[in-house]
């Protein structure tokens, strides 16, 4: 599992990927080379549709969506022809990619019922994402506290809602502030 855990960390944090077996990397990007070619191997990443790969870019929503369910072997069969969400349209690439998040429990819609797939990935986002995809809660007994002593200057920042799964991933060792 901690394999797991740290490649999933990599992709979200340190490598932006775009769109999710490219050929080519995009100049100025060598850098990760070698670290996407085997993520490649591993059926992880895609590329673009121009059959690139950009780890310099943004990860929006929806790549990294697709990127842990990869990681987890996520396969399910939807019923559904219409979207559970109101901005996730059943034509895009990405509907079922949501759908098999949906049902094991990785992502909830806001409360007007959207995900907001092209948004930009947070750390925060990503962070509670890991946490749902491994199901793993704080370890400790007060995410609270232990949060606002890490984050003296900023812990107002920081959603209530994603909380437990940073303070679990700052005690591990597998972020710092």
């Amino acid at each position: 599992m901690a394999f797991k855990v740290i490649l999933v960390l990599c992709l979200l944090v340190f490598f932006n990927t775009s769109d999710l077996l490219a050929e080519n990397i995009t100049e100025g990007s060598e850098w990760a080379q070698d670290a996407m070619k085997r993520w490649q191997d591993y059926g992880i990443l895609n590329g673009t549709s121009y059959g690139t790969l950009a780890p310099s870019d943004e990860l929006n929503k929806v790549q990294a969506i697709t990127i842990l369910n990869r990681i987890n072997n996520v396969e399910i069969e939807t019923n559904h022809d219409e979207s559970r969400f109101k901005d996730v349209e059943s034509f895009r690439w990405y509907y079922k990619e949501v759908e098999k998040a949906i049902a094991t429990g990785l992502i909830e819609g806001d409360s007007e019922g959207k995900i907001n797939p092209k948004e930009t990935l947070t750390r925060e986002i990503g962070f509670s994402m890991i946490a749902k995809l491994f199901n793993i809660s704080y370890l400790g007994t007060d995410s609270e506290n232990y949060l606002k002593e890490y984050f003296k200057n900023d812990y107002n920042e920081i959603g209530n809602w994603s909380k437990d799964a940073i303070a679990w991933l700052l005690e591990l060792g597998y972020i710092e502030g």
